[in-house]
């Protein structure tokens, strides 16, 4: 069986959304699959129904079964270290895929085979340093939730930015309100933190500018899932970005500083909020448009589509021969 492990929290987790469709996706393809969570009797609240081993449950874990474990939990890596078992790394952050680890340790002293990642940038630097291969997997945004509701002349004096990642936004508006105090008086500067996700995405929906001072990201979803809605994008590439995200030119998607320099982002903000605040975002469209199509390329179906063919290679043996 192929089993990935899940955290035991209830936080809402890109991570973990995606950790649910893949075993979603394996079992509408053949599959025998299910998420492995700690403690018997855990259960998402949002994910009724998807089958659910645990690791503390007797027989829920057997000899030869290929267990995808999440780089936040080496706690879990060590505890299967000399299990009978197939043991991956699912790497979606390359900060706690070095952040988690002892210094004088990496995924090899814990029989880890292969990583699977959504960044390339992960799979490249992670996989480089631990000599492990890497498999990369789509990742897809949910255009039921995540559309362009407003055209950008439509849109709010609203800017959004993720609570649990804006230690920087403080600082940013200190600057901004230096420069121009309406800046921060006469714009919406909106807190985006523990909501249901159809709440969620309708802050990113209406708001004109979504903000990442993330210091720290392997994929930029949240910020995908702005230019999804037709959202303007400011902040940084948290490092994991690169390859994602475009700053200058004809492709121009997003307004980019180097990731932690504040002050740069707010210098190049500057002008847009000038537009935002005179109710004129048309100078801006072009960069919309970039960013509502690399989106839109990020559908389920290229994602189901990579999560099938990647374990039709690695594991076949899992599938259901009736």
């Amino acid at each position: 069986m192929i089993l990935y492990n899940c955290p035991d929290i209830q936080m809402k987790s890109s991570g973990i959304n995606r950790i649910y469709r893949h075993v979603e996706f394996l079992i509408d393809s053949g599959f025998d699959a299910a998420v492995l969570h700690s403690k018997s009797g855990f259960e998402r609240k949002d994910k009724l129904g998807v089958p659910v081993h645990y690791l503390d449950k007797e027989g829920d874990l057997q000899e030869g079964d290929v267990v995808i474990i999440p780089e936040v939990a080496p706690d879990i890596m060590k505890q299967l270290a000399l299990a009978p078992v197939r043991k991956m790394v699912f790497a979606l952050s390359w900060v706690y895929a070095f952040g988690t680890l002892p210094i004088d340790e990496d995924y090899n002293d814990y029989g880890i085979e292969r990583l699977l990642v959504s960044c390339p940038f992960i799979g490249d630097m992670v996989g480089w340093s631990m000599s492990l291969p890497a498999h990369l997997v789509e990742n897809s945004i949910d255009p039921e939730i995540y559309y362009p509701e407003f055209d950008l002349a439509d849109k709010k004096k609203k800017i959004v930015f993720l609570e649990r990642k804006g230690e920087l936004i403080p600082s940013l508006l200190r600057v901004l309100k230096a420069k121009n105090k309406k800046f921060v008086s006469e714009i919406e500067w909106f807190a985006l933190g523990s909501l249901e996700e159809g709440e969620y995405a309708a802050h990113i929906r209406e708001a004109a500018i979504f903000v990442n001072v993330s210091l720290a990201e392997g994929i930029l979803n949240a910020s995908f899932q702005a230019m999804r809605c037709n959202t303007l994008l400011a902040g940084f590439d948290s490092i994991g970005g690169q390859g994602s995200i475009v700053s200058e030119g004809e492709d121009q998607n997003y307004i980019v500083a180097q990731t932690g320099d504040f002050l740069s982002l707010a210098w190049l903000m500057e002008p847009l909020l000038e537009d935002l605040l005179k109710g004129d975002l048309s100078e801006w469209q072009k960069q919309a448009d970039n960013a509502y199509k690399f989106a839109s390329s990020m559908t389920i179906e290229k994602e189901r589509e990579s999560v099938v063919s990647l374990w039709n290679r690695l594991s076949p043996e899992n599938k259901k021969t009736s």
